[in-house]
């Protein structure tokens, strides 16, 4: 009779599960791409503070300061000044034509160019963002599986991004119904003091919606 009961639990947890994705899941993606880019642009600007090539910068954020009013425009004249560009400032414009490509609704050209940078000889600090983005942007839609293998180097300890992996990473649990795993995923998430204050209060709500495992 136990069993009865418990198989009942579990598949009320993942009707559950699948109601809060459905409202939800759009707000929850876009809490995690907005700490992942504050992080990015952080990176970013150190990048261009350390760099002597000042012309090359100034054009590189002037077509960077057109994307709120045009981000498809932005990110051509992004595309068109990459060939110009050292390969810091080339790495950082396509990372931005490629986030101007997703909000101008062309996510699969924004994965193709992620996906790009992240086989190439850039900085594992940027390949690794590239790799977390992509994932980001196929997160509703590409095989979770697939998904959660290419998150699993990125959320090791001491990783630059491991607490934006693991919040995709219990994401992928609510989307595929794994109610432990999610709970298990952001009360760690939660309990972390080193992981960013927005990233803890997002993962103590999830884990409280998903069991709350401890």
């Amino acid at each position: 009779m136990s069993d009865i009961f418990r198989e009942v639990d579990e598949d009320l947890r993942r009707d559950r599960l699948a109601q809060i994705w459905k409202n939800y899941g759009g707000l929850i993606i876009a809490g995690a791409v907005a700490v992942v880019l504050a992080t990015a642009g952080t990176t970013a600007w150190r990048n261009w503070q350390a760099s002597r090539a000042a012309e090359q910068t100034t054009a590189l954020v002037g077509a960077i300061d057109r994307a709120s009013s045009a981000p498809g425009a932005a990110a051509d004249a992004l595309a068109a000044l990459v060939p110009q560009l050292g390969n810091g400032r080339a790495v950082v414009a396509r990372l931005h034509e490629a986030g101007l490509r997703a909000t101008a609704g062309d996510r699969e050209a924004a994965v193709r160019l992620y996906d790009a940078i992240a086989a190439s000889d850039a900085e594992a600090v940027y390949r690794d963002l590239a790799t977390l983005l992509s994932v980001m942007n196929q997160l509703e839609t590409g095989d979770p599986a697939a998904l959660k293998g290419r998150l699993g180097p990125l959320s090791q300890p001491g990783g630059a991004w491991r607490h934006s992996a693991r919040e995709l990473e219990g994401l992928l649990a609510i989307r595929t119904g794994d109610t432990a795993e999610a709970g298990r995923i952001f009360r760690g998430l939660a309990d972390d003091a080193e992981a960013p204050a927005g990233l803890r209060g997002r993962a103590a709500e999830l884990a409280a919606l998903n069991g709350d495992a401890k």
